[in-house]
C-alpha cells in the first residue's frame, strides 16, 4: 500500500478513509467512488453522538505511523489497521468528557501537531 506521507494532505487519489461504522450512506457513497472505507467501531467510553467519530478514535500520523486510542474491543481495528501495513500506536483510553474525549482530534501538519485543550 502507497500511504500518504504528510497526514491530511494525499499526494493522489485517496483509496482508503476511516469512517465511523455507524455512516453507512456515507461509506456506500465514498465505495460507490471507488475509496475503501475502514469501518471504525463505537468507543464505549464516548458519548452517543460522538461514539463513532473516527477523528476521536485514530490520528494518521504521516507514512505509515498511526495513533489509535486503547481500549477494550479494539482489536478488530487493530487488526484491520496492521492488515493494510499501518504501524500502530496505541494512545491511551479516551473518557466521556472534554479534553479526555479529544486527545487524537488534531492535525499533523509536517512535524507539527496542532491541537488544544
Amino acid at each position: 500500500m502507497r500511504f500518504v506521507q504528510n497526514s491530511n494532505l494525499p499526494e493522489g487519489p485517496v483509496r482508503l478513509c476511516a469512517v465511523g461504522e455507524r455512516y453507512g450512506m456515507l461509506i456506500a457513497a465514498l465505495e460507490a467512488r471507488g475509496i475503501a472505507c475502514l469501518r471504525v467501531p463505537e468507543y464505549p467510553g464516548l458519548p452517543a453522538p460522538v461514539a463513532c467519530h473516527a477523528d476521536l478514535q485514530l490520528c494518521h500520523l504521516g507514512g505509515a505511523r498511526i495513533a489509535v486510542a486503547a481500549g477494550r474491543g479494539r482489536e478488530g481495528l487493530l487488526e484491520a489497521l496492521r492488515k493494510r501495513g499501518f504501524s500502530v500506536e496505541a494512545a491511551g483510553p479516551l473518557t466521556p468528557d472534554y479534553p479526555g474525549d479529544v486527545p487524537l482530534n488534531c492535525a499533523v501538519v509536517g512535524k507539527v501537531c496542532i491541537g488544544g485543550k
